[in-house]
């Protein structure tokens, strides 16, 4: 939402700083990205969304307001906007901090803002996507960990009526999911 809100030009090209890449858990979802490479804000949004890519959380984050920190109280400040009470942003990819929290009915609020936007409709709802290759890197296949929209083998999980969302896992808040589904016409997040 808030990359989408503050990029007018959604094709502009970032470069990752060593800022971008600050602190990045060991093991955390990540796409890879490296210091120096060049990529669409679109692409690393698909990054950011469909392959749970911290990396392009952050490289995002320093592009959008200059710094983490910074971009960080951007997202407290509209969060409070769109009338979240239980939420406090500590970082911009969701791993875990102690200070970092939010609710269903907030993570609600910000989708259904997000929902206004037609591209974030159409990259919540993307089940794979490819990166074009970069000045440092072969392209990327991404595919959304998100089952209920895309089987991996296990067709039993997917439901049709899902239509699309982001899931989360941390070790503190295990796995999070925040979903829009569509029965007879009508939406639910």
């Amino acid at each position: 939402l808030m990359t989408i809100e503050m990029q007018p030009d959604l094709d502009a090209m970032v470069t990752v700083t060593r800022a971008g890449l600050k602190d990045m858990e060991p093991g955390g979802s990540n796409v890879a990205l490296q210091v120096d490479e060049q990529m669409s804000v679109r692409d690393l949004l698909y990054c950011l969304m469909v392959k749970s890519g911290n990396d392009a959380a952050s490289v995002l984050a320093v592009h959008n307001s200059g710094s983490i920190e910074a971009f960080v109280e951007d997202m407290n400040r509209r969060a409070a906007e769109l009338g979240c009470t239980g939420t406090h942003f500590v970082n911009p990819h969701g791993l875990h901090h102690d200070e970092h929290y939010t609710t269903a009915r907030d993570m609600a609020r910000i989708v259904k803002q997000a929902m206004q936007y037609p591209i974030f409709e159409e990259i919540f709802t993307t089940t794979e996507h490819t990166v074009p290759a970069t000045n440092l890197s072969e392209a990327r296949e991404l595919k959304t960990t998100n089952y209920l929209i895309r089987s991996n083998g296990y067709p039993i999980v997917t439901d049709s009526r899902v239509l699309g969302g982001k899931t989360g896992n941390t070790s503190k808040a295990g796995r999070c999911l925040v979903a829009l589904s569509e029965k007879e016409g009508m939406r639910f997040i």
